[in-house]
């Protein structure tokens, strides 16, 4: 398998687990910040630890507008 096809999925499989983040950003956005209990509900849904959601969502609303997340 040639390098690039291997970055390529690695980089679909990536989008594919922020894409929940980012729709819940989006319907979100009027207080972007998660609830305990909303942050354990989306590593289920992305496969993710409850701390990689931690530590991925507070950076998100502080450096891009959640108006520019497309789900």
């Amino acid at each position: 398998m040639p390098y690039y096809e291997h970055i390529r999925k690695e980089r679909s499989a990536i989008q594919n687990m922020t894409k929940p983040l980012k729709m819940w950003l989006y319907r979100n956005k009027a207080h972007p910040y998660p609830t305990k209990a909303d942050k354990m509900e989306l590593a289920d849904h992305t496969n993710m630890t409850f701390t990689q959601v931690s530590v991925c969502l507070p950076p998100l609303p502080i450096s891009c507008s959640v108006d520019m997340i497309i789900p």
